[in-house]
């Protein structure tokens, strides 16, 4: 008996650990401003007549061959930022 709730109580961690690492691309930013949502076409849209430019939130040089169309890296992101225009719009994502 002793070992079935064992194996509960480690199903629900690994349940519990999973939710938390999702939870960290969704609900609100450091400052505690809510993240917005916005169409996955409507992003194509902007990125593709110059209105925005496209983030991956991650900066490892493994994920550039998933990177999405006309996405960067964000080491490039932070690299290049200061040439942008100020009323540049960027949008995050993390996949």
């Amino acid at each position: 008996m002793r070992l079935i709730q064992k194996s509960v109580f480690t199903f629900i961690l690994c349940i519990a650990w999973i939710a938390i690492i999702f939870a960290g691309c969704a609900g609100a930013t450091k400052d505690g401003t809510a993240i917005q949502r916005i169409d996955a076409e409507k992003v194509r849209a902007k990125v593709q007549a110059g209105k925005a430019r496209l983030v991956c939130s991650y900066d490892d040089e493994k994920c550039k061959d998933i990177l999405l169309e006309g996405a960067m890296l964000r080491n490039t992101f932070e690299s290049e930022v200061s040439s942008f225009p100020k009323d540049q719009e960027i949008i995050f994502y993390c996949n």
